[in-house]
């Protein structure tokens, strides 16, 4: 009877393990679909966050540009209007420069 009842025993653990192991399987098949999903979440989070920050760049450098081409305007027209001040000035930032430059 004793020997039935470790043979009952036995059976059952090899059941059981049995089980457990179909369990821990499916377990971590479910782990790795559910780190794949993130993956793909966070690649496809990733990708969008980089698009807007591009098209922030762009923008931004469009706009830079546009300001420096008004600027470079504005100082031609400058010149333009004032062509013997602007010589002397340039003239006289070139000595400036010379004599902060002959110092060192």
């Amino acid at each position: 009877m004793a020997e039935k009842s470790s043979e009952n025993d036995l059976q059952t653990l090899r059941d059981d393990m049995a089980t457990l192991r179909a369990d821990f399987k499916k377990f971590s098949d479910d782990l790795k679909v559910l780190g794949r999903g993130q993956a793909d979440a966070a690649r496809d989070e990733l990708g969008e966050t980089a698009e807007r920050m591009r098209e922030e760049f762009r923008r931004i450098l469009d706009e830079t540009g546009t300001r420096g081409r008004q600027s470079l305007e504005t100082v031609e027209s400058e010149i333009g209007a004032r062509p013997l001040t602007s010589v002397l000035i340039s003239f006289g930032a070139g000595l400036l420069l010379a004599k902060l430059l002959e110092r060192k």
